[in-house]
């Protein structure tokens, strides 16, 4: 990735398709070591705690979060661009004999659906972070729960771009306060 921000969505699209400006291999390797050992407490709790439940993995990376909600019986949905990642996420998924539903990150979310959206370090990646928070908000059930963490601090070397985590300052988190209940740190009830 160059000094310069991507500035469509076609473009951030396409780093997470291919890629070519990281080493892959040390990449998986990375986000499902962070992704059992460096998560937010209270999301392992909710992992841990959530079962036979309607559930949402936005922005499944490598699919960590949904193979611990399927292990629990919970009826899971993926969702990310389609490429790598998320072929790895398929394959780990299936080799467990789960099963889930697969959704591309532009296909429609189903409306009132889920009990639990689990969203993390996700929004700070995307073009619209409103535009996705909106999508997730429409897509659960009300009194349902998500778990949702989006980074402050750009960090292009790591996909974060500061046209997104603006968004999600300015924007998103006024429409959290509004639409949610904190119920502890990273955890949401949609009113």
């Amino acid at each position: 990735m160059g000094k310069e921000e991507p500035k469509t969505k076609n473009q951030i699209e396409s780093i997470y398709k291919d890629y070519k400006y990281c080493d892959l291999t040390a990449y998986l390797r990375t986000l499902m070591f962070t992704s059992v050992h460096r998560r937010h407490p209270n999301l392992i709790l909710l992992l841990k705690t959530t079962h036979n439940e309607k559930c949402l993995d936005y922005g499944s990376g490598v699919g960590t979060h949904a193979i611990a909600l399927a292990e629990n019986e919970c009826e899971v949905t993926i969702l990310d661009i389609e490429g790598p990642l998320l072929r790895f996420a398929k394959k780990r998924i299936q080799h467990r004999g789960h099963k889930f539903r697969i959704l591309n990150s532009n296909e429609s979310l189903p409306i009132n659906e889920f009990d639990v959206v689990i969203c993390t370090d996700v929004l700070e990646h995307v073009f619209d972070p409103m535009l996705e928070l909106k999508r997730i908000h429409r897509s659960m059930k009300a009194g349902g729960i998500l778990h949702l963490v989006v980074a402050e601090k750009p960090k292009q070397s790591g996909g974060h771009f500061k046209d997104a985590i603006d968004c999600w300052i300015k924007r998103g988190k006024p429409f959290m306060k509004q639409h949610y209940v904190m119920l502890k740190n990273t955890i949401y009830r949609k009113r």
